[in-house]
């Protein structure tokens, strides 16, 4: 366990993930964990409110939080930038701004289990660096660099494809490459002169034959 054998009697749960995990909206699980290092029962669920979007600087992502039967037992929101200050913070870190909301009346042990839930989904979901990414290597060449945006995650069975759009960088390098290929296609077609040989090849058979025409007249 992390920490050592010796910190077995410290843990209070620990978290795992469905099969398939969750298949379009991410689910985590809460589990017990006995004093004795046992595996316990399962305490809560940790599902996302919303299906295969995941992230995005636009709107607030929320992971509600239930018990086993179904009761509420507190939420986890990713918050969303409030002011320039926060755009620019999310474009260009990975720094983000979490808010746990749980009963007064919840057991301690359960609330220290969801904080230790929020670092998780924060690492799993949001630890991808800043939502702008900018390639320089074109402004040394003289041109625009490259900006590439990531709207959001798309999510399916546990795993993540970012979904993003790119504006500015140089296609001269596609240009050269296209001018390359046509200069090798242009050497390629000045082979002619082979093709001349079989021509001067009938010229003489046809002297050959004019040159015995003209025996039998000085015969």
């Amino acid at each position: 366990p992390p920490g050592g054998d010796g910190d077995a009697e410290r843990e209070i749960a620990y978290i795992t993930q469905p099969f398939l995990g969750g298949f379009l909206s991410p689910e985590l699980n809460v589990m017990d964990r006995n004093g004795d290092g046992d595996d316990g029962e399962q305490i809560a669920t940790i599902k996302a409110n919303g299906i295969c979007c995941i992230g995005g600087i636009c709107c607030d992502q929320t992971f509600n939080v239930t018990s086993p039967d179904g009761e509420y037992m507190g939420k986890i929101v990713k918050e969303a930038p409030e002011g320039i200050g926060d755009v620019l913070k999310e474009l260009a870190t990975d720094s983000d701004n979490f808010t746990m909301y749980v009963p007064k009346a919840l057991d301690t042990k359960k609330k220290a289990a969801m904080l230790g839930a929020l670092h998780l989904i924060d690492y799993m979901f949001f630890e991808q660096g800043g939502a702008a990414n900018v390639d320089l290597t074109d402004v040394m060449a003289g041109s625009f660099p490259e900006v590439t945006f990531k709207c959001c995650d798309l999510y399916c069975c546990g795993c993540l494809c970012p979904c993003t759009c790119t504006l500015g960088g140089n296609g001269d390098g596609d240009k050269e490459q296209d001018g390359g290929d046509e200069e090798r296609q242009g050497d390629g077609e000045e082979e002619p002169e082979g093709k001349e040989e079989p021509n001067e090849e009938p010229q003489e058979e046809v002297e050959e034959v004019a040159e015995d025409e003209e025996e039998p007249e000085e015969e």
